[in-house]
């Protein structure tokens, strides 16, 4: 993951909410698989931020907890080679 290794599937790790990920998955024989997992800002947050004012708003964007990523399971298929 960005360039890391994190592990044998399967494997699990966390990782920050605001973190854009690019995952490469490879086993030998096997064309690797590159993929993307951007984060999106959370709905919920912005309506609290907007009734609790523009304190948490700012706090919650800095610190990125307004942002997480949907999709937090991955099933890769590879194609031999």
């Amino acid at each position: 993951m960005n360039g890391d290794f994190k592990g044998t599937s399967p494997v699990t790790f966390a990782v920050p909410s605001d973190q854009a990920l690019d995952i490469r998955i490879e086993k030998d024989g096997y064309q690797a698989a590159d993929v993307q997992n951007l984060p999106t800002e959370r709905s919920g947050y912005g309506i609290w931020d907007v009734v609790g004012g523009i304190i948490p708003l700012i706090v919650d964007r800095s610190d990125g907890a307004i942002m997480g990523h949907q999709q937090t399971t991955m099933a890769i298929h590879l194609e031999r080679q």
